[in-house]
């Protein structure tokens, strides 16, 4: 939760069209589909705009919900609808984002049927992803990126503390709530690759947060692999700026066999740190080195970067 001296924080918000204010639908967003749909639960009653307020790589559009039992408003959005009744999450990863959320760090997802359509909906993430939270952001000050480094390595941890590997660590698959007019939560979203595994054989994931274990080994271990995303994250947080164009003038030949130049890669690597060091704090400098390594049994552990950053 973010508290002092953050009071100021929200306010860098009131230009975004995405926040969606106040417990009733705005009466200048005319065009509304009312649909009854069946959850477990309850009857509820969406209100779905035709022109998305709360667009990302899986929300495709923002509902105001009703609550029969009650008669309330409350806020969801709507993830993709299944298409050809194909499920958005396979038993395994729905258990497991179901883990996760007892734990407290995702947001519960249930499945709705409706006259038209199925699929899934979640209470609406004030901020959207991280991603929308960093483009719609006036410039945050370095204290406050520190504030969210700081929670995401300790999500992340948290995770792996219930045996879960992500897989798909990236900006877009962190959602960012409010509590209160000055504090923010983080939450891990989209657990379609998680796996209980140590071990895997299946390379999945963002291109842009990728490792090169996959031209390492043919067995992966998939939570060493959310350390180096992670570190990807964490990169552009700081410095808003996207790892892998940082990265894309190295020599392709290194890439296909990056235990022989490890070397020469992370020197490539350490040069794109160097060259952003205003951007990254001084501390969190040697969790990046720690973390983007490329033989993954060298990589820095979370409880050790947890550590380093403690007296930030």
């Amino acid at each position: 939760m973010i508290t002092r001296p953050f009071d100021s924080l929200a306010d860098s918000f009131e230009h975004m069209l995405t926040v969606f204010h106040g417990p009733q639908i705005p009466d200048d967003l005319s065009k509304t589909i009312p649909e009854e749909v069946i959850a477990k639960e309850a009857k509820r009653i969406f209100i779905c705009h035709e022109r998305p307020l709360l667009t990302s790589s899986k929300f495709t559009l923002f509902a105001g919900c009703r609550e029969s039992k009650k008669g309330e408003w409350k806020k969801y959005a709507l993830l993709s609808p299944l298409e050809s009744g194909r499920e958005l999450y396979s038993e395994e990863c729905w258990n497991l984002h179901n883990r996760a959320f007892q734990a407290g760090i995702a947001l519960k997802i249930q499945k709705y049927v409706s006259a038209s359509k199925r699929g899934y909906f979640l209470p609406f993430s004030f901020y959207g992803d991280l991603y929308q939270f960093l483009q719609n952001a006036e410039d945050l000050s370095e204290e406050a990126k520190v504030f969210i480094a700081k929670k995401l390595i300790d999500v992340v941890s948290q995770l792996h503390q219930l045996n879960i590997a992500h897989q798909d660590i990236k900006l877009e698959n962190i959602l960012v709530d409010n509590e209160g007019s000055t504090a923010l939560r983080f939450y891990l979203h989209n657990f379609s690759f998680a796996t209980e595994n140590e071990t895997s054989t299946v390379v999945c994931g963002s291109e842009n947060y990728l490792a090169l274990d996959h031209n390492v080994s043919f067995i992966f271990r998939p939570k060493l692999r959310d350390i180096f995303s992670l570190g990807v994250l964490l990169f552009s947080l700081f410095t808003k700026k996207m790892w892998k164009q940082q990265k894309d003038s190295m020599v392709l030949e290194w890439e296909k066999h990056p235990l022989l130049h490890r070397l020469k890669i992370e020197e490539e690597y350490e040069k794109i740190l160097f060259r952003h060091s205003a951007d990254i704090p001084k501390k969190f400098m040697p969790v990046l080195r720690g973390f983007l390594k490329i033989d993954p049994l060298e990589r820095m552990e979370l409880e050790t970067a947890k550590h380093t950053i403690s007296s930030f």
